[in-house]
């Protein structure tokens, strides 16, 4: 019963630890796949977020180039605007092209530098928050992480803010080289960035923990970079670009020769001569649209043109010079507004450090007698716990002893039992081997006595077949000897028939190979007795006109004459050759007579 017991137990214990492996099994598997959906739900978000900037993109890239095309065709229709003066606005018109492709270009990369920063911003919160999961040692207080966030939420506000307005600018210079309104006013207006001043003001309001030197420090750097957007600012005012550097402001003379209407039109005449030149100079640029316009007007000279276009250009590259330091200014204030808030932070955190520990400190020595007095309590009770663990250890290997004992007792037992029944089966098989070689020994007695009278028996019939062919083989040779007798009569009998009938020809080879007199008409040189005899063959020539007999020779050659398909070739040819009775043989006449 108690072998029955272990063994059960053994069955149930081994039943359970593989229950536990598959259960194991299952929950690593369930959390493998529940890090793998996880993943896909991040990248699926990741992808789709990347596909929408990237429309954003397309459809900003696609904005803007239609805005090209609706510029190329108001300088197409340039000429017909009524309210135009040939003087400055004339060439700032024709200089619209050149001017917005820079700032488009001016333009996309900054969407392009905004779509950037958006994705490793998010790039950067994703991996923090996966690290803080996966990692096993103990996190940052969670206060530090959700400002590290809200920073980084805060910067991709920003960005997206900048991004609406990179859009509102987008449409601001579409309206601003939109052709001139009807009533003459344009539409130019300009959206002021930033201050470093409230951006300033924003981080040290945010980070009030910050140490003072390091407020210093901010300060500074956003001075700094004040005084750089001022001076910046002050070269961009009107009246200090390249046209006052000159100290040229020659205007084009006006036109007394030429009459002028209600609401500034000018004759049809004029009208007529301006819009032809600005038919013939679509393709050939502002060069030899001016060369035009100064030989279809002698009273506007090409040199004032040209200055005045020269001077028109300096001025643009001016503006989109500082309009491009300025921009560079405004990304560096955002690259030192995030510095500073980087450093602000740290500060914020080593100073919040500081005043954890010095909590922490003052409570211990508040609560230093209770620390004590629990700390003694917890000492007796584990030494209470350790007398009860010891007592019950030892109360344990007393029963794992007497249990050993135990087992020990019925297996000596055992082991003699075997023992005896070990003997009893050795004796039982020697008692059974012993058997065996007697039953084997007997039968080999009664297999050589049956030997010796089967060989008695043999000899006898040995030596009455022996006599038997004694007696055939002599009847053998005398039958032999009989055939060979009447052979030889035979060939003496044939011999002499041989004598009676001997041939009483004489020899003659010349005789024999003489020609006949069929055969002689063949070897004449006249020819004239081939067709008068009998004729015993074919000649090449009279065979190769035969159709059928080529195409018989080209299947032989090609080994297809035995084949069904040769067969049924030369079945279906008809011969085109009319037979003629000197081609027809001895043999052929006499059958078809």
């Amino acid at each position: 019963m108690s072998k029955l017991q272990a063994l059960r137990d053994r069955q149930l214990k081994a039943f359970s630890d593989k229950l536990k492996s598959e259960n194991d099994a299952i929950f690593e598997k369930y959390t493998k796949l529940k890090k793998f959906v996880k993943d896909q739900k991040k990248r699926t978000k990741k992808v789709s977020k990347k596909h929408e900037w990237t429309q954003r993109k397309s459809r900003l890239q696609q904005e803007a180039e239609d805005a090209e095309n609706e510029l190329l065709t108001n300088c197409r229709i340039l000429a017909d605007s009524k309210d135009l003066q040939f003087g400055e606005d004339f060439i700032e018109m024709l200089s619209t092209y050149e001017r917005q492709e820079g700032e488009m270009k001016m333009l996309s990369h900054k969407v392009n530098g905004i779509i950037i920063a958006f994705l490793s911003a998010k790039n950067y919160i994703f991996s923090t928050l996966e690290s803080m999961h996966e990692s096993n040692e103990e996190p940052a207080p969670i206060e530090v992480f959700f400002k590290d966030l809200r920073s980084t939420l805060v910067s991709i506000r920003d960005e997206i803010q900048a991004l609406g307005a990179v859009e509102e600018e987008l449409d601001q210079f579409m309206r601003q080289h939109n052709p001139v309104q009807a009533d003459g006013s344009s539409t130019k207006q300009s959206s002021r960035p930033a201050d470093c001043e409230s951006v300033l003001q924003g981080l040290l309001d945010k980070y009030v923990l910050a140490e003072s030197h390091v407020k210093d420090e901010v300060r500074r750097d956003f001075a700094r970079l004040e005084q750089m957007i001022q001076r910046t600012r002050r070269e961009m005012r009107p009246g200090s670009g390249s046209k006052q550097s000159t100290g040229d402001t020659t205007t084009l003379p006006k036109l007394p020769h030429l009459k002028q209407s209600g609401g500034g039109s000018v004759t049809s005449s004029f009208m007529r001569a301006r819009n032809e030149a600005a038919k013939k100079a679509q393709r050939k640029g502002r060069k030899a649209l001016l060369k035009e316009i100064s030989d279809i007007l002698p009273h506007i000279k090409y040199s004032t043109l040209e200055r005045q276009n020269e001077q028109f250009q300096q001025q643009q590259q001016q503006r989109i010079r500082s309009k491009e330091t300025l921009e560079l200014h405004m990304r560096e204030l955002k690259q030192v507004a995030k510095v500073s808030e980087e450093k602000l932070l740290k500060s914020s955190n080593e100073a919040k450090k500081k005043a954890t520990s010095a909590v922490a400190c003052l409570k211990w020595e508040i609560h230093a007698d209770a620390y004590t007095q629990q700390l003694e309590h917890c000492r007796k009770e584990k030494a209470i716990d350790n007398e009860i663990q010891a007592f019950m250890t030892l109360e344990d290997e007393r029963k794992a002893q007497q249990e050993k004992e135990r087992r020990e007792e019925a297996a000596r037992k055992e082991r003699s039992h075997q023992k005896q029944l070990l003997a009893v089966y050795h004796d039982e098989v020697e008692r059974k081997r012993l058997a065996e070689a007697e039953d084997v020994r007997m039968r080999k007695l009664q297999e050589d006595h049956e030997r010796v009278l089967s060989l008695v028996e043999t000899e006898k019939r040995v030596k009455f077949r022996q006599q038997l062919d004694s007696v055939k083989m002599e009847e053998r040779k005398a039958k032999e000897e009989l055939i060979k007798e009447g052979e030889i009569a035979r060939h003496l009998r044939l011999e002499r028939l041989a004598a009676s009938v001997a041939p009483e020809v004489e020899a003659d080879p010349a005789r024999a190979r003489a020609h006949t007199f069929a055969s002689s008409s063949m070897f004449e040189e006249d020819g004239e007795g081939r067709a008068f005899h009998d004729v015993h063959g074919y000649f090449d020539e009279k065979l190769f006109q035969d159709q059928r007999f080529r195409i018989t020779e080209a299947l032989r050659a090609a080994g297809l004459h035995a084949t069904d398909y040769g067969r049924s070739v030369l079945t279906d040819i008809k011969s085109n050759v009319q037979h003629r009775p000197d081609m027809r043989t001895t043999y052929d006449k006499m059958v078809h007579r």
